[in-house]
């Protein structure tokens, strides 16, 4: 079991992690360092984990010492043509269903995501970088599948 200190976390060291455990897996930098106006690098992992989703992994610079975690579940135009009610009883089951580990959010501009927050204060196991990130992945398999449901039955119905 290896443990990260806090000082040592970085995309590169959870890049690592994932490649070990047999994930295809890029740093996609969105913007370049700018160290005239002491900007760091916007840039996040996206990690394929082949049974499920992919998550998009990335350090939170406005929360200190916290890993952000994201699988889109469902595209804006998926989501927009589901009804107010349809919509939250959805979230709420699923919530249910991945017994709360994240946090569908039905209202992210990316269209429905699975949202998750992993703390690492004074430093954090490796494998729970990854364990968390794979939980998502399913959590996020599962919505989609349960959107698909929702699909057919509407399809019937009419």
């Amino acid at each position: 079991m290896n443990i990260i200190n806090a000082t040592e976390m970085s995309l590169e060291r959870m890049h690592s992690i994932f490649q070990s455990k047999g994930c295809q897996t890029e740093i996609v930098e969105t913007l370049p360092a700018d160290p005239d106006l002491g900007l760091s690098r916007d840039a996040y992992l996206h990690v394929d984990f082949p049974q499920h989703l992919p998550v998009v992994v990335w350090l939170d610079s406005h929360a200190d010492h916290q890993i952000r975690m994201r699988v889109i579940v469902a595209d804006r135009e998926h989501r927009d043509q589901m009804g107010e009610t349809e919509l939250m009883n959805f979230a709420a089951d699923c919530n249910q269903q991945i017994q709360y580990f994240g946090s569908l959010s039905p209202r992210n501009s990316l269209g429905i995501t699975l949202e998750y927050r992993l703390p690492y204060n004074q430093g954090i196991l490796e494998n729970t970088i990854f364990r968390a990130a794979e939980e998502m992945s399913f959590g996020g398999w599962y919505a989609r599948k349960h959107i698909s449901t929702l699909d057919v039955e509407k399809n019937i119905r009419s």
